[in-house]
């Protein structure tokens, strides 16, 4: 009966995993039809001999469904090994290498006795990391945050996920402490923990009926009754209306909080922390310091990102983006000498999904940098496939993000693929957008200056957006400005938007450098603009962005000149 515990045991890991992460439901269910075959089998041994049996000199000896039994067992390791492996922030250093000695040594165990099927090991070993795993997997101490000695994020999810098997309604109120590192850095880190036992001593105060847990450095969740939520809020703001003392020192505490209830918002301990999450950050993001309630709308997004993050993760691995390409026309002779190169995605449940959209989810979430690199990648492989430098491409415009301007080695990897494709570096012009220069500062400088020493050079794209600023035209090694479409068609219609962009031309082009007027949709614009004195088009009147091949063919049949 011993090997039962393998199968057991699996599922018991499964559920660790499931406080961080969804497991995925048909595992467990597998594994228990496993259980559920080998305890049958047990029980029938007797009459039918198959897993094991005993010879007329009472030797032990192995039925014909052993192996049956083994590869179960087998099977069963390695699902949990897998999972392990895969969700391994779930278990703590010591977690992991017991887990890894309960494989090795069931493993082994199996195969010794496969060879040596008189010597009865496998029972001993399974027994022995069974034990093992009962002494370390889990002690009392798990569950207790040892700072201010409220319950924390293990034992949260372990409420939640037993309440809402119980199907027992329930609120939880998040309160986050915000910015709680300028108090770290003004008083030092010592005496900021103490402010935080502070903080969990106030709230552990509460007279309302709820449950107070610390679920991460600066955040506490409480759960609370449905119907005492308004009260237990009322406690919440009376706790930190006033300023804690540190030595002489008093200083109040500026908090977040949001509401998410069950079963009213969410279903699920996932989703109720996702939509934490979701909410905090929100508030954060907006400065909205009054109480954040989970409502459908606010769900309705929440669900909408997560699904973007699935959507660009799978995009990523299985290289769904396309690049399209934007041509870009001289002003004055009508040759195409540029293009920008345009990202797009398309999902056969969502559709079409705008860069707009998932760009900046892509920042958020990191995933930009992996992005950026596809593109990248696939621009060089166009160059080179099609070698576009025939019909008169002179470069290609690349979009990049603060995020990238900053990660590091990334000329490495500019440098790696350039070689593979032999596309030489004059033929890469990175666009900016203006934001990219107020997040990245002197670091973006010097990136910058670092590309232009390997023949890189930049456009400073949608100038006059909104963040417009002289201080980025002489700040940073730019060589084209690429101006918005917005200060385009606005200078169309207003005669004060038209002498705006006039002089904004004129500065610009004071400072020995190239404009690419953006948006450019009627011959009335390009008049206006080619008298102003802009050097290049790009919009809808020449050219819509387009795939690899029609790109390809709109240069063959423009004959380098419109």
């Amino acid at each position: 009966m011993a090997h039962v515990a393998v199968f057991l045991y699996t599922v018991y890991i499964c559920s660790i995993i499931e406080r961080v992460s969804p497991v995925t439901q048909w595992k467990k269910r597998f594994v228990m039809i496993l259980a559920a075959v080998d305890l049958i089998l047990v029980l029938t041994n007797p009459l039918t001999k198959g897993i094991f049996y005993f010879d007329t000199s009472g030797q032990y000896c192995n039925g014909p469904l052993k192996f049956v039994v083994n590869g179960m067992i087998m099977l069963a390791l390695l699902i949990s090994l897998s999972a392990v492996i895969h969700h391994h922030d779930a278990f703590s250093v010591m977690q992991r290498n017991i887990v890894y000695f309960f494989m090795l040594t069931n493993i082994v165990a199996i195969v010794i006795q496969t060879v040596f099927p008189r010597l009865l090991i496998t029972q001993f070993s399974m027994m022995l990391a069974v034990l093992l795993i009962y002494m370390t997997l889990q002690n009392a101490e798990d569950f207790v945050d040892s700072q201010t000695q409220l319950w924390n994020r293990t034992a949260f999810i372990d409420t939640l996920n037993d309440k809402i098997t119980r199907k027992s309604p329930f609120e939880v109120i998040v309160v986050k402490l915000h910015e709680f590192r300028n108090i770290n850095d003004m008083v030092g880190v010592r005496a900021g923990t103490k402010l935080l036992c502070q903080a969990a001593d106030a709230l552990k105060a509460i007279e309302q009926d709820c449950e107070i847990y610390r679920v991460s450095g600066i955040k506490f969740a409480l759960i609370v009754p449905c119907e005492k939520r308004k009260a237990v809020l009322e406690e919440v703001r009376e706790c930190f209306a006033t300023p804690f003392e540190i030595g002489e020192v008093e200083l109040k505490l500026q908090i977040i909080t949001c509401v998410v209830g069950y079963p009213q918002n969410v279903l699920s301990q996932h989703e109720m922390e996702n939509a934490i999450q979701y909410c905090i950050a929100n508030a954060e993001k907006n400065g909205d310091f009054d109480t954040v309630y989970a409502d459908p709308g606010t769900l309705k997004k929440m669900r909408r990102t997560l699904d973007l993050d699935k959507l660009l993760k799978r995009a990523i691995r299985e290289k769904q983006f396309d690049v399209y390409y934007q041509p870009i026309r001289n002003a004055v002779t009508g040759e195409y000498h540029s293009a920008e190169a345009l990202i797009r995605l398309y999902d056969d449940t969502y559709g079409f999904i705008s860069p707009d959209e998932f760009i900046p989810r892509a920042e958020e979430n990191g995933m930009i940098l992996a992005i950026g690199e596809l593109v990248f990648v696939e621009v060089c492989r166009m160059i080179h496939d099609n070698d576009i430098r025939q019909y008169g491409i002179e470069y290609i415009e690349i979009n990049l993000s603060a995020a990238q301007c900053v990660q590091k080695n990334l000329w490495d990897m500019f440098e790696t693929v350039m070689q593979k494709y032999q596309i030489p570096s004059e033929m890469i012009n990175l666009e900016l957008t203006e934001t990219a220069t107020v997040q990245s500062s002197e670091q973006l400088a010097e990136f910058m200056r670092q590309m232009n020493s390997k023949g890189i050079q930049f456009s400073l794209d949608d100038f006059g957006s909104g963040f417009a600023t002289v201080h980025y035209l002489f700040s940073y090694p730019f060589h084209i400005v690429k101006l918005d479409k917005e200060i385009v068609w606005a200078a169309a219609k207003q005669q004060k938007a038209s002498v705006t962009l006039r002089h904004t031309i004129e500065m610009i082009k004071d400072l020995k450098l190239h404009i690419i007027a953006e948006g450019v949709e009627t011959q009335e614009q390009a008049d206006m603009l080619a008298e102003m004195g802009c050097d290049q088009f790009q919009g809808y009147l020449y050219a819509k962005p387009m795939p690899e091949q029609q790109f390809v063919q709109f240069l063959a049949e423009a004959g380098c000149v419109g």
